[in-house]
């Protein structure tokens, strides 16, 4: 190899060190441009640290930086003097894409190298320029085909750049245009985050306020004095698909209902509010299977296909007797105060809000309480809550603990059942609403 050859090669190789140089540094940049916090406006920020980064490899006393929307027009740029006026550098911009050097660049896509400005044809100097231009290198940003932007270094004296310093930049570009990429995209990423956060926020506070209307829309009558009622609701989210009523509609008389919506969520919500005002508009305790047929009249009319609620409506009388419609709902049950066994009214028809009335009939069960007995309702929440291995609570689990602790109080019955199955679960989030109520009849009051 002869000695002209050599020389070349070792420019090479010092160019190429050079460029793994400068490369490692960007990478830093971005690194710690990424770490920034969101209120910077990343872009700027890279397109500083890129200046700086590409000044200092060169020598050059100032220097732009613009980056470039699909039309070639100016998105974002970087001056060195930035203390220049919006209305000044605005016009510099202008100038330098339409007349001068970043203009010629950005049309031939090449790297221009001025030694001398007053002996290149390229160069244009502007009229009350501040500064004084000898010499010049500007350089095309490119990512593929696209160019992303234009960086040009200057110096006050001719020859400062060098071809070794060209060759250097044009090594570097690929990896500033991938940086600048790469900022872009997370700058992006944040705006999107932010505005991800800020709907968040507004979803947030609409489910606020639509659980205060599905709780207006929830009985709060007080129990009748013979009825005694506890209720534990534990919701999914802030809305829910979970529906209870009670009132005492006539005199020694009064409806209970509990239900079950589909999913979760707003439409959940609307339907238990349906629900609960079909129940007001209809509550019957002679005839419970006609106030069922309401409520299923009304999700027919108003429900969009393949949404439904179970449900299980009881008339309860004064005297203890109770008139039971289940609707797809899990079983009434019974826990005599006399230590029988557990009596479970089964009979179950389809939910509400599936079928036309002219399509099914609703059956009525009926049972006579005495003093002392405790009727528990509760929905499909309780049954199917999960253990960190996917096991279900279950049905049997659960009658077995209620007739370990019919002793109890309803109230301390309720707290037995819920403190078995947060043990159960083991911390495992519920995939359903919980809702259980317990009444104890009381044949004195």
């Amino acid at each position: 190899m002869d000695l002209e050859n050599l020389n070349r090669e070792i420019k090479k190789l010092r160019s190429e060190n050079e460029a793994f140089k400068a490369q490692s540094k960007l990478l830093a940049n971005f690194i710690d441009i990424a770490k920034s916090s969101s209120e910077e406006k990343l872009l700027k920020l890279a397109l500083q640290k890129t200046l700086q980064l590409t000044e200092e490899l060169t020598g050059a006393e100032i220097g732009s930086l613009f980056l470039l929307k699909e039309d070639s027009t100016v998105s974002e740029s970087i001056l060195t003097s930035e203390d220049v006026s919006n209305k000044k550098r605005s016009n510099l911009i202008g100038k330098a894409m339409d007349t001068g050097i970043a203009g010629w660049v950005a049309k031939k896509r090449e790297v221009a190298l001025i030694h001398d400005t007053n002996k290149d044809d390229r160069w244009v100097d502007f009229k009350n320029q501040s500064y004084v231009v000898r010499s010049v290198l500007s350089i095309p940003i490119l990512r593929g085909e696209y160019l992303m932007g234009i960086l040009t270094l200057q110096h006050s004296k001719p020859k400062h750049f060098t071809e070794e310093q060209s060759e250097l930049m044009k090594l570097l570009s690929e990896q500033v245009a991938c940086v600048l990429e790469n900022v872009s995209l997370y700058a992006k990423l944040e705006e999107s985050q932010m505005e991800i956060l800020k709907q968040n926020q507004e979803m947030e506070e609409d489910l606020i306020l639509a659980e205060e209307i599905q709780k207006h829309f929830i009985s709060s009558h007080e129990s009748p004095a013979y009825m005694n009622v506890s209720l534990f609701y534990k919701p999914h989210s802030h809305v829910s698909g979970y529906s209870y009523y009670l009132d005492e509609i006539e005199e020694n008389s009064a409806i209970l209902f509990i239900g079950d919506a589909m999913g979760h969520g707003v439409a959940a919500a609307l339907t238990t509010i349906m629900a609960n005002i079909a129940i007001e508009e209809s509550a019957d305790v002679i005839n419970p299977i006609g106030t069922v047929e309401h409520i299923n009249d009304i999700l027919m009319q108003n429900l969009p296909a393949g949404r439904y609620m179970s449900g299980i409506l009881i008339a309860v009388q004064k005297s203890g007797m109770i008139k039971c419609v289940n609707a797809g709902h899990p079983p009434a049950i019974i826990i005599p105060a006399d230590g029988s066994d557990l009596v479970f009214l089964n009979s179950s028809d389809a939910p509400m809000g599936i079928f036309e009335k002219s399509s099914l009939e609703y059956k009525e069960s009926s049972q006579q309480l005495k003093d002392g007995d405790m009727l528990v309702l509760y929905t499909d929440g309780i049954s199917e809550a999960s253990n960190p291995s996917g096991k279900m609570y279950g049905e049997k689990r659960f009658f077995t603990l209620l007739e370990k602790n019919r002793n109890k109080s309803n109230e301390e019955l309720i707290k037995s059942v819920m403190k078995d199955v947060e043990t159960f679960v083991k911390g495992t989030p519920f995939n359903d609403d919980i809702t259980i109520l317990a009444f104890q009849f009381s044949a004195t009051k």
